[in-house]
């Protein structure tokens, strides 16, 4: 860059303008900066954020009875995808409202109807416990659904199932049994098939149970001998509401029904031909033996037909009920051959547990696919894709899995290290990158089982920024990933981390090749989630005065030099105000590579473009205010850097300079011109 020529040949330049190492790098120029980034090989300041009336979510004032919650879920929809939120509005007197907001990334909300839990009695609600919401292959609907666990009056859990209707107006009430019924066993055969002289296939375990579901199918063929036939699950306890329907088809075409329920075990009669036959069930042994007065009645031989004999068995499994009812997390993920699978945590009373769904089929969970991860005692925090495998973070641990050869492979990637900030991880590169509450910042590199080099710490140089952030803030902390850059925001603060010129670096020089800016937002700004989407980065905000509250959308891709939030007027509204953006670059001590010598510091070049006056401080090696100035900035149509020159005349054996911008500014660096007089002593 250019600087104008000074007339003497005694002082010597000294010229700083790569900014690019960011905050804490060993070499950087920079100790300290705000609201400044490299963005388009220019160091400038951030975009700001812009909102609108059309933006906000929800408002809640002291007359009302509401709150908004934004849930763990994420969910796909007309192509893109979305967090869920809930508005929660009640009369304490009889009803309680989940009303439902889907907040896309492309900055964008859409209101999908509610559903409501009335009061049962005098003195008790029907009141969800937890809430999952999902996306998945349609039923009766626009194939997005809600898990909710209700926990009764009488202190009994019950899972909930709703699918959101097609014009995404109304939830409609899905039992657990009408969702897929799985074929368990199929090719079964009487007791007797021996004497048959039959060939039939070999039976088989086709299906897993379906944990959803308390129904699953048995099939047999008929041999002509046989008149009893012994299911594959025995020592079953059957509730009055569990039973068996059993399907007869013969090979005249016919067709019969039998039922049995869980408490007399004894089907119903059906005439077949000449016989009044019945179903008899010994649930100790599994047995189903088929009964008539007087001579009983064995089931015409199949005479070519197979698996003509259907025993669907309904039989509730409290534990499998408990298990998914309070699950809250959901991930969808392909992994090679296996196509498309939902993945479900968050289970507070089974804290390790994990599911895995049958291939694109979202209300198939088989038993089969279920794993305790880890320390039982810790929880599943977070889900994350990563190459072809399913990231599981815990507190304090790190696991993947892996579809291959049939089943899952689980692995322990790191047994210290964890995630418990569960909204902070997101993907740099394809590498996995979050922060825990301890004020670190991790990167998954490798996949590998007990690899020394699979996690590695980024946050290095803004350690002791982030360690001084408040524990309660950072439990809200989220992040996203937009253009190169990891974005964690804490409040209204956001922390950045540059990764471009790190992408094509082997994982230890991508570490170090990493720069990080702090950035600030205006109070009473609120940052609760974030994304990233081709239009910029989306932020869910709040605001708050007391018990007022506005919930909002704003986007992080304005150009205009102020940023545009909601303030509480009153204490019945809000209004959007415009706060000009605030940026400070503070130097590292510039002392000429003699910090034992006493200097005169005589010339000073700043090459920068702003919108208003440009303030500066010089600050001696403790910090103390040693001389101010004011840089006067003209009118610049063309809005490009130009530089200023001041005349600090400053003694000192070493300086650090304090620039203070107003508005939108870029800065392309300094020129010192130093004069070296008698060394300290």
């Amino acid at each position: 860059m250019k600087y104008p020529k000074i007339s003497s040949s005694k002082p010597k330049a000294y010229l700083y303008e790569d900014f690019s190492l960011g905050l804490g790098a060993p070499k950087s120029v920079l100790e300290n900066c705000n609201n400044f980034y490299y963005f388009n090989g220019k160091f400038t300041t951030r975009k700001t954020l812009s909102t609108s009336e059309n933006d906000i979510i929800h408002t809640t004032i002291n007359s009302q009875s509401a709150n908004f919650e934004l849930t763990d879920s994420t969910i796909f929809l007309n192509g893109e995808y979305h967090r869920v939120g809930i508005i929660i509005t009640t009369d304490e007197m009889s009803y309680t409202d989940y009303n439902f907001v889907f907040i896309s990334h492309n900055s964008e909300h859409i209101n999908a109807g509610n559903i409501r839990f009335s009061r049962v009695s005098s003195s008790e609600f029907n009141r969800p416990r937890s809430i999952m919401v999902f996306s998945g292959e349609p039923t009766n609907g626009k194939g997005i659904y809600a898990f909710i666990d209700v926990n009764t009056p009488n202190g009994d859990n019950v899972l909930q199932i709703y699918e959101l209707n097609y014009n995404m107006s109304h939830w409609y009430r899905i039992e657990q049994e009408d969702t897929y019924i799985p074929d368990y066993y199929i090719n079964g055969r009487g007791t007797m098939y021996g004497e048959s002289e039959e060939t039939y296939p070999t039976p088989q375990f086709k299906e897993p149970i379906n944990m959803l579901n308390p129904k699953y199918n048995c099939y047999f063929t008929s041999d002509g001998v046989s008149s009893a036939f012994v299911l594959p699950t025995k020592q079953m306890s059957l509730s009055d509401t569990d039973g068996l329907d059993i399907f007869l088809s013969l090979p005249n075409g016919q067709k019969y029904v039998w039922n049995i329920n869980g408490k007399s075990l004894i089907s119903d009669e059906k005439v077949v031909g000449e016989y009044s036959v019945w179903v008899s069930f010994n649930a100790l042994s599994g047995g189903l033996t088929f009964m008539s007065s007087p001579s009983g009645f064995v089931p015409p031989r199949s005479e070519g037909l197979t698996n003509n004999l259907k025993v669907t068995v309904k039989n509730f499994n409290k534990s499998y009920h408990d298990r998914i009812a309070g699950m809250k997390k959901a991930l969808w993920y392909g992994t090679g051959n296996s196509g498309s699978r939902l993945c479900i945590t968050g289970n507070d009373s089974f804290p390790s547990l994990v599911l895995i769904s049958q291939k694109d089929q979202s209300l198939y969970f088989p038993d089969t696919n279920q794993f305790f991860v880890g320390d039982p005692a810790q929880r599943v925090t977070a889900l994350a894709r990563q190459n072809k495998s399913i990231i599981m973070f815990k507190e304090k641990e790190i696991y993947s899995a892996y579809y291959t050869s049939g089943n899952f492979a689980i692995t322990n990637i790191h047994s210290s290290v964890g995630c418990d900030l569960p909204h902070t991880v997101s993907l740099c590169d394809n590498r996995l990158v979050w922060t825990n509450l301890n004020g670190e910042v991790y990167m998954l590199s490798s996949l590998s089982q007990y690899s020394a080099t699979a996690v590695y710490k980024l946050s290095n140089n803004i350690s002791s920024i982030l360690k001084g952030e408040n524990r309660d803030d950072m439990t809200m902390a989220c992040a996203c990933t937009d253009n190169d850059k990891y974005m964690l925001f804490i409040k209204n603060r956001a922390y950045v981390m540059d990764y471009h010129a790190a992408i094509k670096k082997s994982t230890s020089s991508f570490i170090s090749s990493v720069a990080w800016y702090r950035w600030t937002f205006p109070l009473p700004i609120n940052i609760t989630a974030c994304f990233a989407f081709d239009k910029g980065v989306t932020l869910v905000c709040s605001t708050a005065s007391q018990k007022h509250y506005c919930h909002y959308l704003s986007r992080l891709d304005s150009d205009d030099r102020c940023d545009k939030i909601f303030y509480a007027l009153s204490e019945e509204d809000f209004v959007i105000k415009s706060e000009p953006v605030l940026s400070t670059i503070e130097t590292v001590l510039l002392d000429g590579d003699s910090p034992e010598q006493n200097k005169l510091y005589t010339d000073l070049y700043l090459r920068l473009f702003a919108e208003e006056d440009v303030h500066i401080d010089y600050r001696s090696c403790d910090g103390d205010i040693l001389k101010s100035a004011v840089i006067n900035i003209e009118y610049n149509r063309v809005k490009l850097p130009k530089a200023y020159r001041l005349l600090p005349l400053i003694r000192s054996p070493q300086l650090k300079l304090c620039v203070s911008f107003r508005g939108a500014a870029e800065f392309e660096g300094l020129v010192f011109y130093i004069n070296k007089l008698s060394k300290m002593h």
